[in-house]
């Protein structure tokens, strides 16, 4: 069994230039915008798309997300990816939370003397 494990990114200290869109529902606006990775080049940038949120990876792909769940866990229907937003105090989105699963197979144990 993997253990699922969370690599949190902040949101972008930058100022949000994006203009937001009046079919966007409420609901879906605070979590919008772009979600740099501190140690790579890219970004992941949250968007509406359809009915619901959609990522765009470093990759240039776009993710269409279901949810959130009761957990606050948003889920790509065929990879699994799971994604879910840290918010503040006041409900203002922090940082993006990607969920990941780790598979680290056992290698042989080390002689001991």
């Amino acid at each position: 069994m993997a253990e699922e494990i969370g690599y949190d990114i902040p949101r972008s200290k930058k100022p949000q230039t994006q203009e937001i869109n009046d079919n966007v529902p409420k609901k879906f606006r605070p979590y919008l915008g772009k979600y740099p990775i501190p140690m790579h080049e890219g970004e992941f940038t949250v968007n509406f798309r359809g009915n619901n949120l959609s990522i765009k990876v470093p990759t240039g792909e776009i993710m269409d997300l279901e949810g959130p769940d009761e957990q606050g866990i948003w889920k790509h229907e065929h990879r699994k990816d799971k994604f879910s937003f840290v918010l503040d105090d006041d409900g203002n989105v922090k940082m993006l939370v990607i969920h990941v699963r780790i598979y680290a197979p056992k290698i042989g144990l080390l002689a001991t003397k």
